[in-house]
């Protein structure tokens, strides 16, 4: 739990990947006072989603950082939150009803997503009150992308890459191919090494992947 507050992202990032691993629910208490009382952001941060990977995590403390002066947590709260309202927490969503009238542009922005993510109830209309409320463009924006989306054609977007768009894709698909495809098969569904076990595991569908980044 030490070296979630250590100045090196990597020994942080392993400190929390081995935490989570391990599923040693004994440090909770650790945990909490960390993400509750730590002067280090980052550790904060660390601490609060350690507790979401341990399966050990809080509303009231997601209630308590939603309301933190820093920005940053409160965005991070939300995320977090995210986890228990899919579980069955209704209650969060009046946390993310309150924070669509953060006066932090980032803030705003993120209760937006979390309402889209969440499905939230009546999210059209409060989104419509928070594009009277906030003077910023990128709240505008979103909110109208979240009303109005993108019309779907043959299950996927109907979107024109630029030149240089494209010419990423293609190196992209260069990486994959030479590198990635090697440990996770060409399809991304994991190379089969015999008795049924993969060489690397399936990003395809992969949780950790299509969620959270802080896994």
């Amino acid at each position: 739990v030490g070296h979630l507050s250590h100045p090196n992202g990597w020994w942080r990032d392993m400190a929390q990947q081995l935490i989570v691993l391990r599923k040693d629910i004994s440090v909770g208490p650790a945990l909490l006072t960390v993400a509750k009382t730590s002067k280090n952001e980052l550790a904060r941060i660390h601490a609060l989603w350690t507790l979401e990977g341990l399966g050990i995590l809080k509303a009231d403390l997601v209630q308590s950082l939603s309301k933190d002066s820093n920005p940053r947590m409160r965005i991070h709260a939300m995320r977090a939150g995210e986890t228990l309202y899919k579980a069955g927490d209704k209650s969060l969503g009046i946390l993310y009803q309150t924070l669509l009238k953060d006066s932090n542009t980032d803030v705003c922005i993120q209760a937006m997503l979390s309402g889209k993510a969440l499905q939230l109830p009546d999210l059209d209309a409060q989104l419509k009150t928070a594009m009277t409320t906030h003077s910023a463009e990128g709240v505008k924006l979103v909110a109208t992308q979240i009303m109005t989306p993108i019309k779907m054609r043959n299950a996927a977007p109907v979107v024109e890459f630029s030149k240089e768009q494209k010419a990423i894709l293609e190196r992209g698909e260069l990486v994959f191919a030479e590198l990635c495809s090697q440990c996770h098969g060409n399809d991304g569904m994991g190379k089969p090494m015999g008795n049924g076990k993969l060489l690397a595991p399936a990003l395809a569908g992969s949780f950790r992947i299509q969620q959270h980044p802080e896994y």
